[in-house]
């Protein structure tokens, strides 16, 4: 009896994947979209083991797409 092998969906995290769109859609609406993905590609290739989550984080901040400074 052969062996099914079962299909996988996403190769990377599902959640990876909606906080990069995310980060994009932000970056869109500053109109900053090609900064953002020459940022990430650029860290990425750099960093290749880095968690998405924080580069995303840094670029916004970066761009100054995000004020972390009015939070308390």
């Amino acid at each position: 009896m052969p062996f099914k092998k079962e299909r996988t969906v996403f190769l990377e995290n599902p959640y990876d994947i909606e906080t990069l769109f995310e980060t994009l859609s932000i970056a869109y609406e500053q109109e900053k979209e090609l900064l953002y993905m020459d940022k990430l590609i650029a860290t990425i290739r750099l960093d290749p083991e880095g968690d998405l989550t924080k580069i995303n984080y840094n670029i916004l901040k970066d761009l100054k797409l995000i004020n972390t400074q009015d939070i308390q």
